[in-house]
């Protein structure tokens, strides 16, 4: 059996629909829609994820991570910034937007209400993750007439201006980050 048949057969054995769908996007021809129908799932009203699509915290209240993790799979399959899912995301980022950190949080105080990994209990963090990638797609993404837009050039220009005077290393998450946005 090839390694991609074994990957396969893992995927559809112990994945969720959502990996399904993905796998036979990359592999089988699989249709856009279908993964979009999947993240919809995770979807919240407010346009944020949540219902455990970052699996390492199942809270079902909406947040910056897992509407990032969202993003990073539009990113992947070059979903229209003009589609629906897209836009109550933007929606959810404009209004998730903490003007006094001037960032998205990375965690928030109900993931320490559901189980969670150690690393997503709730505390102030004022690193880039996942800001700086949220604002490098907004910018992508949004309208420049757009609150978000104006919350994710601020971002940016902070990000950038953090990795100009920065003298220890980069924390590996965040720095994934910086790629994401370096991509965009």
């Amino acid at each position: 059996m090839s390694i991609l048949n074994d990957f396969k057969k893992n995927i559809f054995t112990y994945g969720r629909e959502l990996e399904k769908s993905l796998y036979l996007y990359y592999f089988e021809e699989g249709k856009v829609d279908d993964v979009i129908r999947e993240l919809e799932y995770y979807q919240n009203e407010d346009g944020g994820f949540a219902h455990g699509l970052e699996p390492d915290f199942i809270n079902p209240h909406s947040s910056p991570i897992q509407t990032w993790t969202a993003i990073t799979i539009f990113r992947q399959i070059s979903i229209d910034s003009d589609h629906p899912i897209v836009r109550k995301t933007m929606n959810y980022l404009d209004s998730s937007f903490n003007k006094e950190l001037k960032r998205w949080p990375n965690t928030i105080p109900t993931n320490n209400d559901y189980p969670h990994a150690p690393w997503w209990t709730y505390q102030i963090d004022h690193s880039f993750n996942p800001s700086i990638s949220l604002a490098s797609y907004i910018l992508m993404h949004a309208k420049p007439t757009d609150s978000v837009y104006q919350y994710a050039k601020e971002v940016i220009y902070d990000g950038i201006l953090y990795l100009e005077t920065k003298k220890d290393q980069i924390e590996v998450h965040e720095l994934r980050c910086f790629i994401d946005m370096a991509n965009d």
